[in-house]
């Protein structure tokens, strides 16, 4: 067996109708023989465990299935590096898929420098596979450079999900965070940590990542009741910043994505699907007592004019106009 390079982690939860989708994505990858793949079953009631089973008779030991109660998105990931051999982890969900030719650019691209977290774009696609947006991660002038979050600090403030980045697996182990079980929006509660402490970043402006719209995927289901989570997430993440000494140093960037990344677009989740949800007033009370002077961060300063209407309706209560504007046609 060739050396395996990429450890691509797949949770997967009643997901049959959409991991051959997935698989098929990452298999027809050139330089398929760099990689493992790790799907841990997460306690699945559906016939998708069946359906890796058939890639396994196809591939062999290139294919792990791993079976577990149920511990929620997070947990299937902990379980997954813990099996792990490769030199990155990729986090991959089970309702989406790889980019063409992902594997070959990424190791084209890390294998000499070898970063601690690679980050990339992604592209939004439709159920249809139509592409939505070409989701651009972080500031295009870094493309293709070494940096450390204390060069470039409002790293913090992109987008965190688990799938636009690979992590080395030294890395990872050496600073022991894993995701939270059971806990929604666990990508906000752990990425940001991940950052903060690796010293050599480099992010590529290519697209590696398909995030499919589905309907019924855990970010757009209709469990409003899962957007309490995030004031946990909040929580959790000013107490991890403050107990390890680094509050002063990225408070700025801290606030600014507790404001942008959960009140302002969970809230916006939340004023979608419900406007008269009590969890509104929850998350805004949290924000009141923790961070009520987020209006003089020069990061939520240098936001859009759309973006400070919105936080402006949310302080004071006024859902309807976006409520309005989010389930118009075609939004």
């Amino acid at each position: 067996m060739n050396e395996i390079y990429f450890s691509i982690i797949i949770p997967m939860y009643n997901q049959e109708q959409y991991i051959a989708r997935c698989l098929d994505s990452i298999v027809a990858q050139p330089m398929f023989e760099k990689l493992e793949i790790i799907i841990v079953d997460d306690g699945s009631k559906d016939l998708g465990a069946k359906i890796v089973r058939k890639y396994i008779a196809e591939h062999g030991e290139r294919i792990k299935l791993i079976t577990q109660t149920n511990k929620g998105l997070g947990g299937a990931r902990n379980t997954g590096v813990r099996h792990a051999v490769g030199r990155y982890i990729w986090f991959i969900d089970a309702d989406d898929a790889m980019g063409e030719k992902a594997i070959a650019s990424l190791y084209k691209k890390v294998q000499v420098e070898e970063p601690e977290i690679v980050v990339f774009d992604m592209d939004e696609v439709g159920a249809n596979g139509k592409l939505i947006l070409h989701a651009h991660t972080y500031d295009e002038r870094s493309d293709g450079k070494l940096f450390s979050p204390k060069e470039h600090k409002d790293i913090l403030g992109s987008i965190h999900s688990a799938g636009n980045r690979i992590i080395l697996r030294e890395f990872y182990q050496k600073v022991q965070i894993d995701f939270p079980d059971r806990l929604y929006f666990e990508d906000l509660m752990t990425i940001p940590k991940l950052l903060c402490y690796a010293e050599r970043i480099k992010y590529i402006r290519s697209s590696y990542y398909r995030y499919f719209h589905n309907a019924g995927s855990i970010m757009r289901s209709e469990n409003i009741d899962k957007y309490k989570d995030i004031i946990t997430v909040m929580d959790n993440l000013l107490s991890f910043f403050t107990d390890r000494g680094l509050l002063e140093e990225y408070r700025n960037e801290l606030e600014y994505m507790i404001i942008f990344h959960a009140y302002l677009m969970v809230s916006a989740r939340i004023i979608k699907q419900d406007y008269k949800s009590k969890i509104l007033s929850d998350i805004k009370d949290y924000i009141r007592q923790k961070w009520s002077r987020y209006h003089k961060n020069e990061y939520v300063k240098s936001l859009n004019i759309k973006y400070k209407l919105s936080l402006w309706c949310i302080d004071k209560g006024i859902y309807l106009p976006i409520y309005y504007a989010l389930n118009m046609k075609g939004q």
